[in-house]
């Protein structure tokens, strides 16, 4: 009986010490694991910092940007102005009359007329008459004559009536801004067409320095509707004629290139055929039932305002010293950047 207890005593204290054996090295690996996985975040913690975020701006600088302040035009005024766009889709129908001048009474002693009854607005007589002078003293020629002119809508309906294969609809005739004419050459009682070459070339070379374009220029007939005609010039002024030229531009695209300089975003910046830097924006006038507007221009600068016959006003501006101009961030990009910088290391095992 004696022996037996003392026995099963011997195996509880074996059992006893086996556990506290177990126990002790649990609890060992637990404190090197623990102390290990301390080791493991420190290391981490250093070689990967939390990253966050933060939002940079970065503005586009427009080299061509003025300073602005306003001039209250009437909404009605989009179609006036000598960059008004014509065709078989903007009809002249609310096209004002405006400064309508004969040409046999302004015309210089270079320029011939067909009658008296021709007529153009003011601002492209004066400019023909540039014209016709720079013409004569680079060539010696004085036989240039204007065939036609500014014609009123009832006069274009009959024209079409007579000739609907080649005459243009009452209402989408350049002719009908008196800023578009046809050229022919005078030869004592008779006159002979006008195809820009030999010596005549040159005024379709030269034509953007006194302001006009060819408006029926060579594969342009998808956007102008007529096949080429270099007897046709259209008065824009010197900065869009310039651009037109260079570019190699009809009227039509001209103005599909001003939808991408409208006030506010990058404007266009033009070397001018007269030697002169211009700078060129639109002004879209949105839906509004009030008969005026404020119309953006530029301070310390010759401009000119034209309405384009569509939805709002060109500016031009002539590039001078005494300009004001500015910075935009209206083309501002954003991007998210690390603003986290590695944190010290306090041993050289971390930082590798």
């Amino acid at each position: 009986m004696a022996k037996n207890e003392t026995e099963r005593r011997g195996r509880k204290g074996l059992a006893a010490f086996c556990l506290g054996l177990l126990l002790l090295a649990g609890g060992g690996y637990g404190v090197v694991r623990l102390i290990g996985g301390m080791e493991t975040i420190e290391a981490d913690s250093l070689l990967r910092p939390e990253v966050t975020t933060a939002a940079v701006t970065t503005v586009m600088t427009d080299p061509n940007l003025l300073v602005c302040d306003y001039q209250t035009m009437f909404v009605s005024d989009i179609t006036t102005g000598s960059l008004v766009l014509v065709n078989d889709t903007h009809d002249t129908k609310d096209l004002p009359k405006e400064k309508l001048v004969a040409v046999f009474e302004k015309r210089n002693s270079h320029v011939h007329v067909k009658d008296t009854t021709v007529k153009l607005q003011e601002e492209a007589m004066d400019a023909f008459n540039a014209l016709a002078d720079g013409f004569f003293n680079a060539t010696g020629k004085d036989d240039l004559l204007v065939m036609n002119g500014y014609r009123t809508r009832e006069e274009q309906m009959k024209i079409y009536n007579n000739n609907p294969q080649t005459a243009a609809k009452a209402g989408c005739s350049d002719y009908e801004t008196g800023l578009a004419l046809e050229l022919r050459l005078f030869q004592g009682q008779k006159y002979s067409d006008f195809d820009g070459t030999g010596d005549y070339k040159w005024v379709l070379d030269h034509a953007a320095e006194y302001g006009f374009i060819l408006r029926y220029p060579e594969g342009k007939k998808d956007k102008t509707g007529y096949e080429y005609s270099p007897a046709h010039l259209r008065y824009v002024g010197i900065p869009h004629a310039s651009y037109m030229q260079t570019n190699g531009l009809c009227l039509e695209e001209y103005h599909e290139e001003l939808n991408n300089h409208i006030y506010g975003t990058l404007n266009l910046p033009i070397s001018g055929a007269d030697g002169k830097d211009y700078i060129v924006y639109l002004f879209r006038v949105g839906e509004t039932e009030d008969p005026a507007v404020d119309v953006p221009v530029p301070t310390g600068t010759p401009f000119t305002v034209s309405g384009n016959h569509i939805d709002g006003f060109v500016i031009a501006a002539e590039k001078t010293a005494d300009m004001q101009s500015g910075t935009s961030n209206t083309n501002a990009v954003t991007t998210a950047v690390s603003d986290a910088q590695p944190a010290a290391s306090s041993s050289s095992s971390a930082a590798q």
